[in-house]
């Protein structure tokens, strides 16, 4: 039997709740907009709009944007109050989210045959037009005739508005496209009406010069075009000015914003092209029937050349016939069309909204089999992208995800454009989400394509991403690994980019002469300008001088003074009187005033009077830190305030925070240095070993130092080449140093390997293994533990290698010296924990199964069993985990594992002995169960999902205090805008600030919270203020740090930053 559909009774109900629900939350069954704009009912209709407001207020309608809209102009004259209160909120909304979405909706519905229709539409049109007046120039004059030939008074009343709207933004354009209307008409446009002048001139009677005005503008009688009054202009007097200019609609010339001095002084002339005429019968020859008659595209292209463009007028209608022929079947045809279009797009402006519209219709040809045809709608769509950026990109990605037959072309064309556009642009066009949901196509060269573009999107961060990084964006695991590895090489290439230039510039110093001259203390202006003409000036290195002369002005030698010049101080105060005449008259603090607000900058000797200036009086202290909160400075200032702030002692709130906001600014500085010194110094090292140059332990030392302080990770290239030499030439420090800025893991392994051709290096080995108590013994059991490097050491026959031997028996890892050896089990294990890890990850499921419910078995019984390899054990347990929920098989094996893994998270000594990685992944991958985001996996039922939330809850309490907030901060900062994830890590965090009490009372344990707060707001992409359960979530600590130590926190533990920041807004400590 066949289900009843539902009546307009119940899909009202179905929309009221849904509208209840959007309310709440503006997310979720947002594919029911499609049955809300089918919707024929006028109450069903009515109650869809009203649910639809909470999603155009949150921007939230997603894909389905454009289709609300056309349904919201169809129904714009509705005289019923509660659809027109609908409509006009979601335009509201749409106006300031989307701009672009609503013209394009109104230029269709423009034409309708409803006058009714057509009169609303302009007059949301003009009631947003602040907001849409990007948009309006392009799609509405082309319709001026339309509108102003209209039989209907209120469509021709609603366009003049609009069109004086227009007429004020660009009065040339608005002028050229009403030339054809009649004269009165067109004085409408451009001459408001006289009752609003008369209304404006009453409520400002007084001003005498409004009378004159209004007298003029009443002998005024011809209506002037702007091309008219252009060409009309004559010099006259005052009062004609005033009388004439009344009458003009005003040109206001925008200012060209100044990128540089030498910009100024010689502005980039555009590219000038020769604009040409329509070939005779353009139009009638490219709709024939006939395709070498159609070729007259191909003609208009070779005409266009690389110098010529078509007159205004032409160019939108020239576009809109290719768009109409977009199902072009001859290639020779099409292929010239697009490059007709290319050209056009490219030397004449035209709208956003309209290239949105090309990019959308030619887009459907990215699915055709010819690779010309295919590269030829790319070329077009590149050109589009490097003019509009983030609006072409987003109907990319809109296309790459809604229509999988272009979706194999769509990448092709996005791989193109990605070096033409920002991060933060291809993050406004939503496109690597799309790329993500192309990772998931069953076609493997789609997947390959997403892969790649994604790996190049990532390159353009300033560190490499890793691979859990890269999974928890939603990228399957196998994949990202490579996305990865792709990453790895483009950053590999940037690298050696920059290696490459800073060699360029090292040969270019070394090549470089600089003509040595003695430098006297005090000069004449004769001698400074003669210097000037003899200065060497060096490719690399360019000089300036500060002042062209040397006169020294009076200056206000009051002690309040910061822009007073140092050097001269002493003079200017005991010989007042020996300035000249002329120099009386001229104030530099006036004149170094005035240069500081027009460029930012402030004279070199000013800038150190003001460094001088900090610590002499509270009052010249706080001054002298604001100006240098906001002046410009270079690293050789930055390193002068640094000194000075580290005596300067400062009490009133606001210097304090100024003080804050100046270290920071100067960290910034310093730290943009030395990391450049970092690269140069280690290039310079690694060239050095690469040559077999000697280099002392003490450069390797400090540059390993360097590396440290800034939590830098060695390359593996460079690690490699500075292991070798260390080995090889005995740098005890420096090995014991390594593993502070390169894993310790990977530094046996590159040893080992070098050990295998030259057993010289057993003993560099052995100098490590006798710091076994700072190594995990897993990672000691899986580097030397294995046959061969137990073979090589028995040939090696070695005092070094016998010392390992040794070392390795007294840790139960080898019980003979045999190449052979088998592992022992300690006395209070009761199985072999490596065998079952090896038969847990068997792809025999019944041999899995068994071992899991030994390993079960083994932790119930004796957890500490385990400790040895804990890492090891909870790394496999979550990669099984993984693999069973995605296969949708019998969660047998999950019900196991999620058991095994609830005991360890109850054990504070388990968690203790786990590293921050396997805390982070356990983490990571329980809220990806709990979210229901496992990839091509079900979602798990709700018992596991509890079980995973008691397990979370249990590891907040029971784990490392530090660790877990870190790992909470690190989580909430990448995945802050999923919803559901944010939501979880808000919850843990505020039962993490509970247990506070305790753990704060190690002062380490604070100044760990400090430090990492302080980077979190410094790396935070997203906006706090508007998300206000963030902000307070990350001051829970704060409070309960405020309580413990009370008004001595600032002190005790000199908090700066952002942190310092929240603490006043707290108002929890006094100053």
């Amino acid at each position: 039997m066949v289900d009843a559909q539902p009546t307009w009774k119940d899909r009202v109900e179905k929309y009221r709740k849904l509208e209840e629900q959007w309310k709440r939350k503006p997310q979720g069954q947002i594919s029911t907009i499609v049955e809300i704009v089918k919707e024929t009912s006028i109450p069903a209709l009515e109650a869809g709009l009203s649910a639809i407001i909470p999603l155009a207020k949150a921007n939230t309608m997603e894909e389905y944007t454009r289709d609300v809209l056309a349904v919201l102009f169809k129904n714009v004259a509705s005289t019923k109050p509660t659809t027109k209160k609908a409509v006009k909120e979601i335009m509201e909304a749409q106006a300031h989210h989307n701009p672009s979405y609503v013209v394009l909706a109104a230029s269709i519905h423009i034409k309708d045959k409803n006058p009714k229709i057509i009169t609303e539409t302009l007059k949301i049109l003009v009631e947003h037009a602040a907001l849409l007046d990007k948009y309006l120039m392009g799609s509405i004059l082309p319709h001026a005739a339309f509108l102003f030939g209209h039989g209907t008074g209120s469509v021709r009343e609603e366009a003049t508005r609009l069109f004086q709207i227009l007429a004020e933004k660009d009065p040339e354009e608005v002028g050229e496209a009403v030339k054809t209307l009649r004269p009165i008409q067109v004085k409408e446009i451009f001459q408001p009406p006289q009752e609003k002048e008369q209304k404006a001139a009453a409520q400002q009677a007084e001003a005498p010069v409004q009378q004159v005005q209004r007298q003029g503008r009443s002998a005024q009688s011809i209506p002037q075009t702007p091309s008219d009054i252009s060409a009309s202009a004559k010099p006259s007097s005052s009062s004609e000015n005033s009388t004439r200019m009344s009458t003009m609609p005003i040109v206001e010339k925008k200012p060209v914003p100044r990128k540089g001095k030498e910009s100024a002084a010689q502005p980039a002339k555009p590219k000038e092209y020769k604009v040409i005429s329509l070939i005779e019968s353009f139009y009638d020859r490219f709709r024939s029937a006939q395709w070498k008659e159609r070729l007259v595209m191909e003609e208009l292209d070779e005409k266009l050349g690389s110098n010529k463009k078509l007159d205004r007028n032409d160019t939108h209608d020239v576009l809109d016939a290719i768009i109409k022929k977009i199902g072009e079947s001859n290639n020779k045809v099409f292929i010239a069309a697009m490059s007709v279009a290319s050209k056009i797009a490219s030397r004449e402006k035209i709208q956003e909204s309209f290239a949105i519209q090309i990019t959308k219709a030619v887009g459907k040809r990215l699915k055709d089999k010819k690779e010309q045809v295919q590269q030829s709608v790319t070329n077009l769509i590149v050109t589009l992208v490097e003019i509009y950026k983030a609006s072409i990109l987003l109907e990319l990605s809109a296309m790459a995800v809604s229509d999988k037959t272009v979706r194999h072309g769509v990448l092709k064309t996005f791989d193109a454009c990605i070096d033409l556009v920002s991060e933060k642009e291809i993050e406004s066009a939503k496109a690597f989400k799309s790329l993500v949901e192309c990772t998931k196509d069953q076609n493997a060269d789609i997947r390959a394509l997403a892969c790649t573009c994604i790996a190049k999107v990532l390159s353009k961060k300033e560190e490499l991403v890793t691979q859990g990084e890269i999974e928890a964006y939603g990228v399957e695991r196998l994949l990202a690994a490579k996305i990865e590895a792709q990453t790895e090489e483009l950053f590999k290439k940037k690298d050696a980019e920059i290696t490459a230039i800073i060699e360029s510039l090292c040969e270019d110093i070394r090549n470089t002469s600089i003509k040595t001259e003695p430098i006297t203390p005090i000069r004449t202006a004769q001698s400074t300008a003669q210097s000037q003409e003899n200065m060497t000036v060096s490719p690399i290195i360019t000089q300036s001088l500060k002042r062209d002369k040397m006169n020294i002005p009076i200056q206000d030698i009051n002690g309040d003074n910061v822009f007073i010049d140092a050097p001269y101080q002493a003079s200017q105060i005991q010989q007042p009187s020996v300035c000249s005449t002329s120099s009386m008259n001229r104030s530099p603090s006036e004149s170094e005033i005035m240069n500081f607000i027009k460029t930012g900058e402030i004279d070199g000797s000013v800038l150190r009077s003001l460094v001088d200036a900090l610590g002499s009086s509270p009052i010249v202290s706080a001054r002298a830190l604001s100006l240098l909160s906001v002046i410009n400075i270079n690293e050789e200032i930055a390193m002068q305030i640094k000194e000075k702030m580290e005596t300067l002692s400062v009490n009133e709130p606001h210097s304090v925070l100024m003080a804050e906001s100046l270290k920071s600014k100067v960290f910034r500085i310093i730290n943009e240095k030395s990391a450049f010194e970092e690269k140069c110094l280690f290039a310079s090292l690694c060239d050095s070993l690469m040559k077999g140059e000697r280099v002392p332990q003490e450069a390797l030392v400090s540059a390993i130092s360097m590396a440290e302080k800034r939590s830098t990770v060695l390359k593996e290239e460079q690690a490699f080449l500075i292991i070798k030499t260390s080995a090889e030439m005995e740098y005890w420090d420096v090995l014991s140093m390594l593993e502070k800025v390169f894993p310790i893991l990977k530094i046996l392994t590159v040893l080992i390997s070098l050990a295998e051709t030259h057993p010289a290096f057993i003993n560099s080995i052995y100098f490590l293994l006798q710091r076994a108590p700072m190594i995990p013994n897993a990672w000691v059991e899986g580097v030397v533990g294995g046959q061969k490097f137990i073979s090589l050491l028995e040939r090696a026959e070695t005092p070094a290698s016998a010392q390992i031997l040794t070392l390795l028996k007294k840790e139960n890892i080898i019980t003979t010296y045999s190449p052979c050896a088998k592992k022992v089990r300690r006395s209070e294990e009761i199985a072999d924990i490596n065998l079952l890890l090896n038969d847990i990850i068997d792809q025999n499921s019944v041999h899995s199964h068994a071992s899991l419910e030994k390993l079960e078995q083994v932790s119930v019984q004796n957890l500490s069993a385990l400790l040895r390899s804990a890492s090891t054990v909870v790394n496999v347990l979550l990669l099984q985990l993984s693999d069973s929920l995605s296969s949708g098989g019998t969660y047998a094996n999950v019900y196991i594992i999620i058991g095994i893994i609830k005991r360890i998270c109850e054990s504070d000594v388990f968690l203790s002995t786990l590293d921050a990685g396997t805390l982070l992944s356990l983490v990571s991958d329980y809220i990806v169960i709990i979210t229901g985001q496992i990839p091509r996996g079900s979602a798990s039922p709700e018992g596991i999902k509890k079980e995973c939330s008691e397990s979370l809850l249990k590891m907040c309490v029971n784990a490392p205090f530090l660790t877990m907030f870190k790992i909470y901060i690190n989580l909430l900062s990448n995945r802050y805008r999923e919803e559901k994830v944010r939501e979880i890590l808000v919850k843990l965090l505020w039962k993490h600030s509970k247990l506070s009490s305790s753990a704060i009372s190690d002062r380490s344990v604070v100044m760990g919270i400090i430090n990492r707060l302080n980077s979190f707001y410094a790396e935070f992409r997203g906006d706090l203020k508007s998300d206000q359960l963030i902000t307070k979530v990350l001051q829970l600590h704060l409070i309960e740090i405020l309580k413990q130590y009370g008004e001595e926190f600032l002190k005790v533990f000199k908090v700066t930053g952002p942190v310092l920041q929240q603490v006043h807004a707290l108002g929890g400590v006094k100053l």
